[in-house]
């Protein structure tokens, strides 16, 4: 289900040693592809009820009335639409030229910037990556799709600056997750509530150092 699309022939080796080390870490974590299967219905549900944002709720309501929509755009959907529950609730503090204190409040569209990267070409996505490189910001691990969020035609994980090509989204997903846990890396600030939602929902995973989100616990309550 994947290809990798850099030259990097032990990557099948890698993709599964990264499936074992986290296996190892979290003994107990639940198979993420096996519970979201069960539950995208209740998501689906879940999201009609709690997205209010417009473009996000036009995304939905254009997936609804889709019926010819395949499983991995429908996925794709649900997966980007859940930064609409799961909005930012952190701030970024920075220091300007002029040395004043400034805060940053990120959006539902900067939490989904920093989950996924989509441009309509490769060569567009490779421009994105650049700019981005250029900024000085660092890339964290994230997706890539070539195409838009309700048609990808490409779908990769990006990682130290490799890409790998997969064709389910769900299992793109579940790979950028454990490379998170495996490198111990910290989430994007950005999306850090979808990522800690996606850790203790569809991996069954609670740490001590996990942040309190009443609104992941409520909607874990409500998929139970």
């Amino acid at each position: 289900f994947f290809i990798n699309i850099d030259i990097k022939k032990d990557f099948k080796i890698n993709f599964f040693k990264v499936c074992i080390d986290f296996k190892h870490l979290y003994k107990n974590a639940l198979d993420m592809p096996s519970t979201y299967d069960k539950s995208v219905i209740k998501l689906i549900q879940i999201l009609d009820d709690r997205v209010k944002d417009h473009s996000c709720r036009s995304m939905l309501e254009d997936m609804k009335r889709d019926i010819n929509a395949s499983e991995n755009s429908e996925n794709s959907i649900v997966l980007y639409l859940l930064h609409a529950v799961f909005s930012p609730t952190t701030k970024k503090t920075y220091i300007n030229s002029d040395g004043n204190k400034c805060i940053i409040k990120f959006s539902i569209k900067d939490s989904q910037n920093s989950y996924v990267i989509v441009a309509n070409t490769a060569l567009e996505l490779e421009e994105k990556l650049k700019a981005r490189k250029n900024s000085n910001n660092p890339i964290q691990p994230c997706l890539l799709i070539v195409g838009t969020i309700m048609n990808p035609r490409e779908i990769m994980v990006y990682f130290d600056e490799l890409k790998y090509k997969f064709f389910s989204i769900v299992k793109a997903l579940d790979l950028c997750f454990k490379i998170y846990h495996i490198f111990n890396l910290e989430y994007p600030l950005e999306s850090i509530n979808v990522w800690l939602f996606i850790q203790r929902y569809f991996y069954s995973i609670k740490l001590q150092c996990d942040k309190p989100y009443p609104i992941i616990s409520q909607i874990i309550s409500e998929l139970k």
